[in-house]
């Protein structure tokens, strides 16, 4: 039987980890999310580039997937 200490350290028991999605083809943007939802990841999305600096400022995230050639 595991121990209190193994379960408190399983992923299972973590809040999930937070992306920001940083893209501004809302398509694209919609299929990210999707995507690291299914791999049990909680998405955000920034839709330029100044949006996606602001809202890593306002929070941490874990990875930002960006695309290099959007606006601001």
């Amino acid at each position: 039987m595991p121990d209190a200490k193994r379960l408190e350290e399983s992923p299972l028991s973590r809040p999930p980890l937070r992306v920001l999605v940083a893209e501004d083809h809302n398509i694209n943007a919609q299929f990210l999310v999707l995507l690291l939802q299914r791999m049990g990841l909680q998405a955000d999305i920034a839709h330029d580039g100044t949006e996606a600096l602001a809202m890593t400022q306002a929070q941490p995230y874990a990875a930002v997937l960006m695309d290099l050639y959007m606006p601001g």
